[in-house]
């Protein structure tokens, strides 16, 4: 578990159709930067959802930073893992299922004629 210490969002906004959001947060004295919202965040979103983001995270809000206390450059402001890590096994997972039998049906037959 990781301590969390209070922050302020310095920068937010939509960029290329990706939000951009960037904090500071102090740990012992040290100011830090983070960008990370969530561990396993997928960056690639519709346009709408990142206007929400920026939304959710305007610049001058304050936030609680959950930052690693052995590397406290390494902080979210969510903990815990978000549904969008699972996305690319999860597509790849069906993806292999659909071409492995199709694959093999294939070779069965090369080999049957």
């Amino acid at each position: 578990r990781w301590p969390t210490v209070p922050g302020r969002v310095v920068r937010s906004e939509v960029r290329d159709g990706r939000a951009v959001i960037r904090y500071v947060y102090p740990v012992k004295g040290e100011e830090h930067e983070g960008y990370d919202i969530a561990a396993g965040d997928w960056p690639y979103r519709p346009a709408r959802s990142a206007a929400r983001r920026v939304q959710r995270y305007p610049v001058g809000a304050a936030v609680n930073v959950y930052y690693n206390p052995l590397q406290p450059n390494i902080a979210m402001l969510k903990p815990g893992l978000v549904p969008d890590v699972f996305y690319l096994p999860v597509v790849t997972a069906l993806l292999i299922f659909i071409a492995l039998p199709l694959l093999s049906w294939s070779i069965w037959r090369l080999l049957v004629r």
